[in-house]
């Protein structure tokens, strides 16, 4: 084992909030890797169990510095890792759940893979399942929900704004990020999850990531958790008031978007960049707008087939046929 050698420093930026159950075994994964990092940021959520305790007992048995901030209330996950990234030094940060198992490589392997592509903004990979007590149930993160397969191998440099368009398929857990790119990505939208924000900002910026196929981590599936593979994949039954909810929703993410584009300097022409958000926000409140337009939805459906909205920013035929339907 060994520090991160050369120019720069290697973070890892976790958040925890009453994780005392698997914060052990997370923990001694990241003391057991093989490149350690140079620092470790921690963000209590207010915790009520024994966390705290755990991570204080950590820091004294490590070799490297372990800076710990107690929120004294509660922030929720997007601003507390928000925090916790821009409380980091290091030139790359990794991001660490609390109740995940570290492969022992993994950050070297991120690291390494940052080190090879410079213009890459953030590097994220596949995971193994396992559930409550870390015994595997024999899936990948990836493979999990089928309709993602074909998209991670299309996440490309020149094509994965196109599949991000779509919906996020970046998981925090695997993710590494450059430190330069913090200015441009904060402060993140309360509404937004933090890796689907980083990651869609980066690669509109031109920072693209890196899919690594190869599983990471362990990426434990339980019910207390608050986001990720289990809560996305055994969503409440869709009602029309659902699915109106969600339109104005992706609508409300495009307009975050495209108002931080226009406010950070990054220097860039971002004339094509903006086209495609702004077509995006037309396309869901458009499809939102069905709810209550009855009488032009027929028109309205064909407008948003003919221009290709569907095919871009949506599920394509499923969702022109829910539409007509509303």
């Amino acid at each position: 084992m060994g520090f991160r050698r050369g120019p720069g420093m290697l973070s890892v930026a976790m958040c925890t909030y009453n994780g005392a159950r698997y914060l052990p075994e997370q923990l001694a994964s990241i003391a057991n890797q093989t490149l350690l990092p140079n620092e470790m940021v921690i963000c209590d959520d207010a915790s009520q169990d024994q966390t705290v305790a755990v991570l204080r007992e950590f820091a004294q048995g490590v070799p490297f510095p372990v800076h710990l901030h107690c929120n004294p209330q509660n922030l929720g996950s997007t601003k507390n890792f928000e925090q916790a990234i821009g409380r980091c030094v290091g030139t790359v940060i990794a991001l660490a759940d609390q109740d995940d198992r570290w492969q022992p490589h993994k950050l070297a392997t991120l690291d390494a893979a940052l080190r090879a592509q410079p213009r890459a903004g953030y590097v994220f990979s596949d995971a193994n399942l396992v559930d409550a007590n870390t015994q595997p149930i024999g899936e990948s993160l990836w493979s999990y929900v089928r309709s993602n397969v074909p998209k991670f191998r299309h996440f490309t440099p020149t094509e994965q704004l196109a599949v991000l368009f779509q919906g996020n398929i970046v998981t925090g857990a695997t993710m590494a990020l450059r430190k330069q790119l913090t200015p441009w990505l904060f402060p993140i939208p309360a509404d937004w999850v933090h890796d689907a924000w980083i990651a869609l900002i980066s690669s509109a910026l031109g920072w693209y990531g890196i899919a690594l196929s190869e599983p990471l981590i362990d990426y434990r599936l339980h019910r207390n958790q608050q986001l990720g593979v289990h809560k996305a994949t055994n969503p409440a039954p869709s009602t029309d008031r659902t699915r109106y909810q969600e339109l104005r929703r992706r609508e409300q993410q495009a307009i975050d978007v495209l108002t931080h584009l226009r406010s950070v300097p990054s220097g860039l022409d971002l004339t094509a960049t903006f086209t495609r958000f702004e077509a995006q926000r037309k396309h869901f409140t458009n499809r939102a707008a069905l709810r209550e337009q009855l009488a032009t939805r027929l028109s309205v459906v064909f407008q948003e087939g003919v221009t290709g909205r569907y095919f871009q920013f949506s599920g394509a035929w499923r969702s022109i046929l829910r539409d007509l339907f509303f």
